[in-house]
């Protein structure tokens, strides 16, 4: 079996993860205007990520009303848009369903369990439960691919190997670092000059 290197960009796609702290930042723009983080409350790795101050919302365990609102006002937001759901959040098929089509929404998730129907992409940074997604995926090829430290994607049904390492932290420019940032490169020109 031969594996391909994924190298693709996604957008507005539906996209698992299946290791709760992992995010595919290689395969995402670069920059989303809206980006919205929905956590629960008890998560290490939820409360991590709502430290982040480059959220745009982030929304604490939504019930169904919060969902409800959550998924009819995205499509009213300024794009492009990235909803991030953390891995302590319950997913209903309803809600799996009704993840907005122009919004790249990435789900992360301990387990491979997965409600509703299949997403685009399915990145396994850490190759746990690949059998589950793939039945029959030959073992001898996930123990190469965790000795050299790479991961799996599935990618519209296509197996692709991807490298973790290779994605860096989300992260953003505030408003006030970009003008602090101005700022001081306003000072070096005026030496300059």
């Amino acid at each position: 079996m031969r594996l391909e290197e994924y190298t693709g960009l996604m957008e507005g796609k539906v996209a698992a993860v299946f290791g709760d702290s992992w995010l595919p930042t290689e395969f995402m723009l670069t920059q989303y205007i809206t980006r919205i983080l929905v956590v629960g409350r008890t998560s290490p790795v939820s409360v991590g990520l709502a430290a982040d101050v480059g959220w745009t919302q982030v929304w604490r365990s939504p019930g169904a009303k919060e969902w409800s609102c959550l998924l009819g006002v995205i499509g009213h937001m300024p794009g492009p848009v990235l909803l991030v759901v953390g891995p302590d959040v319950t997913l209903s098929p309803k809600v799996v369903e009704a993840f907005p089509a122009d919004a790249l929404t990435i789900v992360l998730r301990a387990n491979a369990v997965w409600p509703g129907p299949k997403p685009s992409h399915v990145f396994f940074p850490t190759l746990a439960g690949v059998q589950d997604w793939i039945p029959g995926f030959d073992p001898k090829v996930v123990a190469q691919l965790a000795a050299h430290k790479l991961g799996l994607v599935i990618a519209d049904g296509v197996a692709h190997w991807f490298k973790p390492g290779d994605s860096q932290p989300l992260t953003t420019l505030t408003v006030s670092q970009v003008a602090a940032t101005l700022r001081a490169l306003g000072t070096v020109l005026e030496k300059i000059n």
